[in-house]
């Protein structure tokens, strides 16, 4: 099978420009990309123009939702999604019901996963303890050998250090990454928001920022300790990244991940208790997006190391990524934001802020997405 690119803006982690070109696929493989390819026999040609061509994503942080979580989502949904936004492969968070805890478990959601178009690509974390209690570590070893490529609690932090601690040990010894949750519960009780002047101002209960820095400290110095490789999940602060910073220039092995709309949403976003905004971690301030913004547009730590009360919680879903055919409403025609805010959406709200263009076309492209970062 040929397919012929025409007239496409090429997108490539070897430079932060986008670069006019044809681009030739022939089994599934490129075979030529030039200012212009003439007329190829037997090729179905495809008008790029407009269009930004770009390798495929991976998203390193998805809840697929099975088992037992069915109603929400499952993985042939979410591979179908992922599909739909640009995302060809991603590793499943084991907060599902019961837990991802054991290698029997593992073979389970992978038997499933390649059974969808893109199976290969889909791959599975592990709990780091048994049902994600934190109290009894789970099976590493049996879901290492299984198949699972990293140990996370997601949802959950793991409150007992020493718990942490032995399970970094192991994931040390298997050579498998751990993915932390940083959260210190007794801090963020019942909050549902960020701690600031909107939730004071509604009257919500919030979520200070320290809830998440603490845990952030505390589990880089384990990781020191231990020399595991650890991932911070979805940071949301722009102290929490200076701690990551600070932790990768001492040469401790550290990466972490930012979630799209801690990019380019704030608390301020909530307005008049609107609960698609309702994120955990909680939506921070204009300050927060300014500097996590400013840390993913200069590539700083972008990696390539892991191939309101009653509300339920948003997020932004990987078939949004890049997905500008429109959105769905509800029965009364009403379209979440998170569903307005395509591609075009995001766009406009970081011209709003002040990057050039080419600052804008370069986030679009490589961080629209759940991404691991580091400075490799």
């Amino acid at each position: 099978m040929k397919r012929l690119y025409r007239h496409a803006q090429i997108a490539s982690e070897d430079s932060p420009k986008l670069t006019r070109a044809d681009v030739l696929v022939e089994d599934g493989k490129i075979t030529g990309v030039a200012e212009t390819i003439e007329k190829v026999d037997g090729a179905e040609v495809i008008d790029c123009t407009g269009r930004i061509l770009m390798p495929a994503m991976f998203d390193i942080h998805v809840h697929a939702r099975e088992p037992g979580q069915e109603e929400k989502e499952n993985i042939a949904t979410c591979a179908e999604a992922a599909i739909n936004g640009g995302v060809t492969g991603f590793i499943m968070m084991p907060n599902t019901s019961p837990a991802i805890d054991s290698g029997g478990a593992v073979r389970g959601v992978l038997e499933s996963a390649r059974r969808t178009r893109i199976g290969p690509g889909i791959l599975t974390s592990g709990a780091i303890t048994k049902g994600r209690k934190g109290e009894e570590l789970a099976g590493i070893a049996a879901m290492k050998a299984a198949g699972a490529v990293m140990l996370s609690d997601d949802g959950f932090p793991v409150d007992n250090p020493q718990v942490l601690r032995r399970a970094m040990e192991y994931a040390r010894e298997f050579d498998i990454p751990l993915a932390s949750h940083c959260e210190v519960k007794e801090l963020s009780g019942k909050g549902c928001m960020h701690e600031g002047k909107i939730s004071y101002s509604l009257g919500l209960p919030g979520i200070p920022a320290i809830s998440e820095e603490i845990c952030i400290a505390r589990d880089i110095r384990l990781a020191e300790f231990t020399g595991v490789h650890l991932n911070i999940q979805h940071v949301s602060t722009e102290r929490g990244m200076g701690t990551i910073k600070r932790a990768k220039d001492r040469g401790i092995h550290v990466t972490c991940e930012i979630a799209p709309h801690h990019l380019l949403f704030n608390h301020e976003h909530i307005g008049d208790y609107n609960t698609h905004y309702k994120m955990n971690p909680p939506l921070r301030t204009p300050e927060d997006n300014a500097a996590l913004l400013q840390v993913a547009s200069l590539s700083v730590l972008i990696g390539k190391e892991i191939g309101l009360p009653e509300a339920a919680l948003a997020d932004l879903g990987v078939a949004a990524c890049f997905h500008d055919g429109g959105y769905t409403t509800d029965e009364d025609g009403y379209a979440p934001p998170f569903e307005r805010h395509t591609t075009a959406g995001a766009r406009q709200l970081l011209k709003q802020r002040g990057f050039h263009e080419a600052r804008i076309r370069r986030l679009l492209v490589c961080l629209e997405h759940h991404r691991t970062f580091d400075d490799d």
